[in-house]
């Protein structure tokens, strides 16, 4: 017969023991909220580009429509710069101004490309 181990003396975890384990969960922890931090920061930052890069569309199919702000649209902004268009290794590319603005009946934002030409 196997003798009987008296588990009396040994009640519980020791106090050591339950910090280095508390200390183990917050280190894990931070590491998954550092990435997760950063996966937010870069689809945050992927957000902004293709709602600029949408911007910058639009702005050429106004202007290629022939879009020109009139009376009833109050400019927002105006950003200098130029436009560079790909067309297949042929590259265009033309200086102006970027025009943010905004309808005042509806209250829709407009996005055009004005060229200094």
């Amino acid at each position: 017969m196997k003798p009987r181990v008296s588990l009396r003396g040994k009640r519980g975890l020791s106090i050591i023991e339950i910090i280095v384990s508390i200390a183990v969960l917050a280190l894990l922890t931070l590491l998954v909220i550092s990435v997760f931090s950063a996966a937010v920061s870069i689809i945050g930052r992927q957000t902004a580009l293709q709602r600029d890069d949408n911007d910058a569309a639009a702005g050429v199919e106004n202007y290629l429509a022939g879009f020109e702000p009139d009376s009833g649209i109050s400019v927002v902004t105006e950003q200098p710069g130029s436009l560079s268009v790909d067309f297949g290794g042929t590259v265009v590319t033309e200086d102006g101004v970027l025009v943010k603005g905004t309808d005042d009946d509806n209250k829709s934002v407009y996005y055009y490309f004005s060229p200094d030409s």
